[in-house]
């Protein structure tokens, strides 16, 4: 079960054609178990599949959803929400640290729009933590911190004669920031012994770092606070970028740049003319779209196995 980052959900967005079945369970729901949701779920989606499927592929379907219903040691476990994905070719658990509803959908893709909360909100961050004649790299998110690997500076000094701890130390960090970075541009913070830490900022050349101690002490105890000051950082960086999408798109509609009809958006969308697109949460608008022109069919609720949440 992976929730390390909202980056990993690409092969979930992307995923179409075919049967997809999406679960949404909610772990501290006092009115329903988990067992329990995850039954009415079964149930639910047998509704959907069993006009289209053989009784054979019902079952090959939907065995490792049932398979969770004899370990449910393994859902009680979980810390957070649940969200299971399935075709007939994949099977997905994922823990979501975001708050969702519990709902179960069969479509030609999967339900992903209680997916795109948690995608907007997350921030991948790297942080190097310095103590005397050590240092360490981490690779984090806002719910999951991993360690990457560390040094022993007093080694390096007596290996690098006439080379000071800290252009050691960050010649070592651009090699690290390197490989972990060919991807992505995760900002950098740093924490620890603060003579080290102001000639790394002096001489670290990525970019992308906050550049300010965020401790003057680094040792394992004090990582979660550490963590938690860079998460508060990063949540505030998160809702700016929100507000910064609201004026921006509010601007576009005084220039009448902007489309709130579904039927147009969706027009716009296939074409590729949509530049960005807001929306709401916790409305779910079943039906189906044609693929080629944008054309839409809505419906009161989801009907069948070809109906989509159209906002997904």
């Amino acid at each position: 079960m992976n929730a390390f980052q909202a980056s990993s959900l690409k092969s979930i967005l992307e995923s179409k054609n075919g049967l997809h079945l999406s679960v949404y369970l909610e772990k501290d729901d006092p009115r329903l178990s988990i067992d329990r949701q995850v039954s009415d779920a079964l149930q639910a989606a047998e509704e959907f599949l069993r006009p289209v499927v053989s009784p054979e592929d019902l079952r090959r379907f939907l065995d490792p959803v049932e398979g969770l219903l004899g370990d449910a040691r393994l859902l009680r476990q979980v810390d957070g929400n649940v969200g299971l994905f399935r075709t007939f070719d994949s099977f997905r658990m994922l823990r979501l640290p975001v708050d969702v509803e519990r709902i179960t959908v069969v479509a030609d893709t999967f339900h992903v729009k209680p997916l795109l909360k948690w995608k907007q909100i997350d921030r991948e961050f790297l942080l190097v933590g310095v103590e005397a004649g050590h240092a360490s790299l981490y690779q984090g998110s806002l719910h999951a911190l991993r360690y990457v690997d560390s040094v022993q500076l007093g080694d390096i000094a007596k290996r690098e004669q006439g080379v000071s701890k800290a252009e050691e130390l960050t010649e070592w960090l651009n090699e690290w920031i390197f490989k972990l970075t060919r991807c992505t541009h995760s900002r950098i913070y740093v924490a620890g012994e603060p003579r080290t830490v102001h000639g790394l900022f002096k001489r670290l050349r990525y970019v992308n770092v906050h550049r300010e101690n965020l401790n003057a002490v680094f040792r394992p105890s004090s990582m979660p606070g550490i963590c938690e000051n860079v998460r508060a950082l990063l949540q505030q960086e998160a809702r700016q970028t929100l507000e910064h999408a609201l004026v921006e798109f509010f601007e576009a509609d005084e220039l009448n740049l902007t489309q709130k009809s579904i039927f147009q958006v969706a027009r716009s969308a296939v074409q590729g003319n949509v530049k960005k697109l807001i929306v709401a949460e916790g409305i779910n608008v079943f039906g189906r779209i044609d693929r080629k022109t944008g054309d839409l069919s809505i419906h009161p609720a989801d009907l069948d196995h070809e109906d989509d949440d159209l906002l997904d």
